[in-house]
């Protein structure tokens, strides 16, 4: 809607008119060709199996009552790039760009084992669920990933650290002390799970935490063969 537009005398009020609306139909027509910004990362799945794992070392941690925020299982995955905000007609170009790679990976064998806390066990701000297995593949996929996509996301200046996110310590809260002493007395067992898909997955923020919704998937190639010779 157009307010009232009032006429300077002697410098030409149609023109001035004129101008007004042409700037107002200018910001319309900008606005209506905006560009949603997508939170973005490339991952792959974990097993169900693992899942369950991840609600059994919860369920032991949770009674200590430290300050942490805890991931739902069903939300697991791991992260091999976090690209941040992706203007949203780029992300069939950013997916163009992970086919391939995924095209000349191979499917992964990896074992969920450890517990584990960054930046140490001795001031856990991340509890996370370590891996054996495949792991130096998985960290030659994260780095093709990376490259592949270079031109996407902020530069990546962290060492890829192969991990599945237990928990995370709140905001302004203190660091438990007693971590690696609880955490040893864990009974748990590896739990081995097979890599065979990656994906392109859009998060969306809100006030219950984080919806993951995958935008694109690829299966990897065939699978290992496996040893029964010893």
């Amino acid at each position: 809607m157009i307010g009232p537009v009032y006429s300077k005398p002697g410098q030409g009020g149609g023109l001035y008119l004129s101008v007004m609306v042409t700037n107002r139909l200018r910001r319309t027509s900008t606005t209506k060709h905006e560009t949603a910004a997508w939170r973005v990362f490339a991952a792959v799945p974990v097993s169900d199996a693992v899942r369950e794992q991840m609600r059994d070392i919860q369920t032991a941690l949770a009674p200590q009552g430290w300050p942490m925020r805890w991931v739902r299982p069903e939300l697991a995955h791991l992260t091999l790039r976090f690209y941040g905000n992706v203007a949203s007609d780029r992300v069939p170009d950013l997916a163009s760009q992970i086919a391939p790679v995924a095209q000349a990976a191979r499917p992964l064998r990896l074992e969920a084992s450890t517990i584990g806390a960054f930046p140490s066990e001795h001031r856990p701000r991340v509890i996370w669920l370590g891996l054996v297995g495949d792991v130096k593949p998985l960290e030659a996929l994260a780095g093709a990933v990376t490259s592949a996509t270079s031109a996407f996301g902020p530069p990546e200046r962290r060492p890829f650290a192969p991990h599945i996110t237990l928990a995370r310590l709140r905001d302004g809260a203190a660091a438990p002390s007693d971590f690696r002493a609880v955490a040893d007395r864990i009974t748990r067992c590896a739990v081995p799970f097979v890599v065979d898909r990656l994906q392109l997955i859009r998060s969306e923020l809100g006030p219950g935490g984080p919806t993951y919704t995958t935008i694109h998937e690829w299966q990897l190639g065939a699978l290992p063969e496996i040893d029964d010779h010893g």
